[in-house]
């Protein structure tokens, strides 16, 4: 073990010694900002960065846009977390009655441990225990699936409107304030102003 840390320490030190040239270019690497790759020109010339930086400017935007709609539109982590392993339940051959009280019970339990239980295989096996109960629906019910894909994802479309709905705004309104209709304004300076 401790040939290993001599090893990084090596490392470290070598590193430290005689990459002292390119650690402003290693930075604006890490950095990912545009300006400051551009400042050394062999390496931006020589690498296509363009492409990775608006990959990196994407998921920041993504990223932003989703802490908007938890933030103005009151994302309801336990619903949504609920709704999304009932639909894997369901998906999983499970009723949809049965997928529900088990999500249910599974999200309310283990909410707060996520990083250490799988909630999908704690569901399963809790709506695998439970006996079902046959439902007394007319036989052309039986006959038809009902099983209804259940949007969980929280820059779903469908998400942010239901969220919309429950602070009474409009499905446009719910948009808007995600960030997902923007001004012609806006957009209008972007394009002549690029």
């Amino acid at each position: 073990m401790s040939t290993v840390v001599n090893i990084l320490v090596d490392i470290h030190t070598v590193a430290k010694d005689r990459l002292t040239l390119i650690r402003p270019a290693l930075e604006a690497l890490r950095s990912g900002k545009k300006k400051q790759i551009q400042n050394f020109a062999d390496i931006y010339s020589s690498v296509s960065i363009d492409d990775y930086l608006d990959r990196i400017e994407a998921e920041q935007r993504q990223a932003e846009r989703l802490e908007l709609i938890r933030n103005e539109l009151g994302y309801d982590v336990v619903e949504q977390t609920v709704n999304e392993v009932c639909a894997w339940l369901v998906e999983a051959g499970i009723d949809q009655l049965s997928a529900k009280q088990s999500a249910e019970k599974v999200v309310k339990a283990f909410l707060n441990e996520l990083d250490s239980v799988d909630l999908h295989k704690e569901a399963l096996k809790l709506a695998l225990q439970t006996p079902t109960v046959p439902s007394s629906s007319s036989p052309k019910q039986r006959g038809r699936s009902s099983s209804r894909v259940i949007p969980t994802e929280p820059d779903d479309l469908r998400v942010i409107v239901s969220q919309g709905k429950k602070k009474k705004l409009s499905a446009y309104e719910a948009l808007k304030a995600a960030g997902y209709i923007k001004n012609p304004l806006e957009f209008l300076n972007e394009a002549l102003n690029p």
